[in-house]
């Protein structure tokens, strides 16, 4: 889901938003819906996925901000908000449960994700 805020569009490749907030069949929801937000990292946008979109989020109060590594392995860097800016709360490689915001729990496993994708 695209993200909209002030003069600016995000697209997210992970978005999680309070869904009363954001009208039924809209194709973006307001940056101060977001609840979580997410960038898988490549070669060709790493400064973006690491500086620039978690300190737009960060300004924007986005209470989650996830990074996911896929060199040198597999790797959820899961951060939260913390005044202005992200602090690293954990960095997932295998199995466990992630708290976002106090708004919700998710399960990760790494481990299947890694199965998946070598085929």
């Amino acid at each position: 889901m695209n993200v909209t805020g002030e003069a600016r569009l995000f697209i997210p490749d992970i978005a999680v938003v309070d869904r009363a907030a954001v009208p039924r069949g809209t194709l973006a929801a307001p940056l101060d819906a977001a609840l979580l937000l997410g960038e898988i990292v490549s070669p060709f946008n790493r400064a973006a996925d690491r500086i620039l979109k978690p300190a737009l989020y960060a300004q924007a109060k986005v209470p989650a901000y996830w990074r996911v590594e896929m060199e040198p392995d597999l790797c959820v860097v899961v951060h939260e908000l913390d005044g202005d800016t992200y602090r690293e709360a954990a960095a997932i490689t295998g199995k466990a449960s992630v708290d976002v915001a106090g708004e919700f729990t998710v399960e990760l496993d790494l481990d299947a994700v890694r199965r998946e994708l070598e085929g």
